[in-house]
């Protein structure tokens, strides 16, 4: 496990004993599967008011799609009270199940987004949706 992982790790053992709900439960089972691994540019740090937004937008376009997640209603939750331009750190990880990304906030993890994977569809070659003129 890389150090980013084991923070997360340790991270999460300390939201489960801290936070409501089952989501640092569900976020341990990624962090500690077999098949975790960090995306590139861990971690990447951006301010509150682009985290809250990027939220709200994951949150509809999953319904929307139908997909399966977790925690994003309860990030939303915490963040709608912060001030916009505090800084928060992002880690995005995936496992064979899901891709997502962990908040923390002043050396604590106040939350997660993450989506279960298996709906992208790949097609060889040049594809462009693009509408043609009538």
């Amino acid at each position: 496990m890389t150090s980013n992982l084991e923070y997360l790790r340790s991270l999460t053992m300390q939201a489960m004993a801290d936070e409501p709900g089952d989501w640092p439960r569900r976020l341990l089972a990624v962090v500690e599967s077999s098949d975790v691994e960090e995306l590139p540019n861990n971690p990447q740090i951006y301010k509150v008011s682009f985290v809250r937004e990027r939220a709200k937008q994951r949150q509809k376009t999953s319904s929307d799609l139908g997909l399966s997640t977790f925690d994003i209603p309860m990030l939303l939750t915490k963040i709608k009270s912060m001030a916009g331009n505090e800084d928060i750190k992002l880690f995005s990880i995936r496992n064979s199940l899901y891709v997502g990304t962990c908040f923390v906030y002043k050396n604590r993890l106040i939350g997660c987004e993450f989506v279960m994977r298996g709906k992208a569809v790949t097609k060889p070659g040049l594809w462009l949706d693009f509408e043609t003129p009538s």
